[in-house]
């Protein structure tokens, strides 16, 4: 029942977030703004609603303090490209259910990570995302684009982007049948190598090479996860398996 109770809160929480995403909020809200010390610009231009987002309970400030609404920013290039969006999302591991949301607090922009998992929600924990931001008249602005244009735009980024990725994903070695037979070869080993962050994935056979995909298609295992295609593949014949692909081309 608890779970239950958890999936109706996070449906609700969920709903209110679209609610508040719509251009008519936008407009209404008294949008404020902020250069940052890296030359961009934040913008607080909606509300959001974090009233029952704890089904019954408050979601509370880092001082305890029972609040019923936060932010959404919009951090802006010189262009007024929309580089990040910072709106509150709500979460859950197990029966510990966390909400978040955004203030900008001084010269701060500040992350308020509030959970509950028995009775009222614990005080917010206190995170700061960017410091040195200097308050600024819409006029100083350098671009002509709304708001509402950013929006369309990015929303049409993350289409695209979308896409790509699963083009990429495609194109991506899923199943033994996709390897070379390599009849009349025994003892092979296996190599898979990138030269860089952006390049591609190579996977070559006693020095044939047998595929080829995008790095970026996959994290850390996706070694360990061909590894295991060319077993299926290959069977005993595969003598050795050995990745030179480092960490930190996956970001770690």
């Amino acid at each position: 029942m608890r779970m239950k109770s958890l999936l109706f809160v996070i449906i609700k929480f969920l709903l209110s977030k679209l609610r508040f995403k719509s251009f008519d909020s936008i407009r209404s809200f008294s949008m404020r703004y902020w250069k940052t010390i890296d030359g961009k610009y934040l913008v607080e231009a909606a509300t959001d609603d974090l009233v029952d987002v704890f089904d019954g309970y408050k979601f509370r400030s880092p001082s305890g303090k029972k609040i019923d609404y936060g932010y959404q920013y919009y951090l802006q290039d010189s262009a007024g490209q929309i580089i990040a969006i910072y709106k509150g999302p709500v979460g859950s591991f197990w029966d510990v259910l966390s909400v978040t949301t955004y203030i900008v607090i001084g010269n701060a922009l500040h992350s308020w990570c509030c959970t509950k998992q028995d009775g009222e929600p614990k005080p917010a924990i206190d995170s700061i995302v960017m410091e040195g931001l200097e308050p600024i008249d819409p006029s100083e602005l350098p671009f002509n684009i709304t708001l509402q244009e950013a929006l369309r735009t990015y929303e049409e980024g993350q289409v695209k982007r979308l896409g790509f990725l699963q083009k990429r994903k495609k194109e991506m070695l899923s199943s033994p049948d996709q390897l070379p037979d390599l009849e009349g070869m025994t003892d092979l080993d296996a190599v898979v190598e990138c030269p860089s962050p952006y390049g591609n994935l190579t996977v070559r056979i006693s020095d044939i090479e047998v595929w080829k995909e995008s790095i970026t298609c996959g994290g850390k295992e996706r070694p360990g996860e061909i590894e295991s295609i060319l077993k299926a593949k290959y069977g005993s014949r595969l003598r050795s398996f050995t990745s030179m692909i480092p960490n930190y081309l996956y970001g770690t």
